[in-house]
């Protein structure tokens, strides 16, 4: 049996949508929403360049930013007081948040 996700990594045998636990992938975001996030890269362009991003965990948004799915920026993230959106794949990954009770589907 192969022990890898589709993307190559190693895996622990258990799937999250397209990649599997233990896969760095499979902690990045793969639809909109709100998540937890620690913000690590700035997109080139973002202003302050030069200044690192915090180490805090803050809530992102996570935006759908055109139709094609395959887009390097399909989705992609609204930090809290920065003009530039950033992509998914410049942050660490927590948990997305719940929805009110009120707001659930």
């Amino acid at each position: 049996m192969n022990n890898n996700c589709v993307c190559g990594a190693p895996t622990e045998g258990k799937w999250v949508d397209k990649h599997s636990v233990g896969c760095p992938a499979a902690l990045i975001p793969f639809r909109e929403g709100f998540y937890w996030g620690q913000w690590r890269i700035k997109d080139e362009g973002t202003a302050d360049e030069n200044d690192p991003p915090g180490k805090e965990w803050e809530v992102m948004h996570v935006v759908e930013n055109c139709i094609d799915e395959t887009d390097d920026e399909y989705l992609m993230v609204m930090v809290p007081g920065v003009g530039k959106w950033q992509s998914v794949e410049n942050f660490i990954w927590g948990d997305p948040v719940a929805k009110p009770p009120a707001l659930r589907d």
